[in-house]
């Protein structure tokens, strides 16, 4: 920063015309040394000079923006587990759409094998696997978490049951990710808990099958 050659505001160091009566900048009055209330209030949090504040609102604007991206983004690890859930789906309607048109696959073949599942029994199977994905990927972070703090802290999490949410509640801005990693990984496991367990047939349904009992026929 190079030192103003020309005529400048006593107080805020911005530089001005000869025979400047009013500062614009900062609104002092150069004859009376008066100071307008108007650039008062506006210059409340001052440095005093044009590009320090400038540099400093700047800031204040860079970290509100930083601030609202953090909030508004979703962990990383959880937009990987639901792309990796549309991908499983979007095979399984593939493997759904050739059984209907071109017929069943061999029955000894991968695809024939899982061409004979329900597709509510597909569906509870894929949405447990990310369930347990992301209920891996919450509990890591916050053993990493509580272990870079502490090994006692790391302990507790790891032995003592359900103080893993108290700890991420004591941790809240580091770990709110976490906390509702795992509270949509309670959700999504209920749901596949309640797909698979309806599209298996009842117990006594399955005592009787014929694959369950011999056959006595000759």
């Amino acid at each position: 920063v190079g030192k103003p050659t020309g005529p400048t505001c006593p107080r805020c160091s911005t530089p001005l015309k000869r025979n400047s009566v009013l500062c614009t900048s900062c609104g002092l009055n150069l004859s009376t040394g008066e100071q307008l209330q108007q650039h008062q209030s506006q210059s409340e949090f001052s440095f005093g000079n044009m590009y320090l504040d400038e540099a400093v609102s700047n800031m204040k604007r860079d970290d509100k923006m930083h601030e609202s991206h953090e909030k508004s983004g979703l962990p990383w690890y959880v937009m990987g587990i639901l792309l990796l859930v549309v991908a499983l789906c979007g095979i399984g309607a593939v493997l759904i759409v050739d059984s209907q048109l071109m017929g069943p696959q061999d029955p000894n073949t991968l695809v024939g094998r899982i061409q004979q599942f329900k597709i509510p029994f597909m569906i509870g199977i894929i949405i447990a696997c990310a369930s347990m994905l992301l209920n891996l990927a919450a509990v890591i972070l916050t053993l990493v978490h509580a272990f870079s703090r502490s090994v006692g802290q790391g302990l507790l999490v790891m032995f003592c049951p359900f103080y893993i949410f108290v700890y991420q509640i004591m941790h809240w801005e580091d770990l709110k990710g976490s906390f509702m990693s795992l509270v949509l990984a309670s959700v999504l496991g209920g749901v596949a808990g309640g797909l698979v367990g309806s599209s298996l047939p009842p117990p006594s349904a399955m005592n009787s099958t014929p694959w369950a009992v011999p056959s006595q026929l000759g």
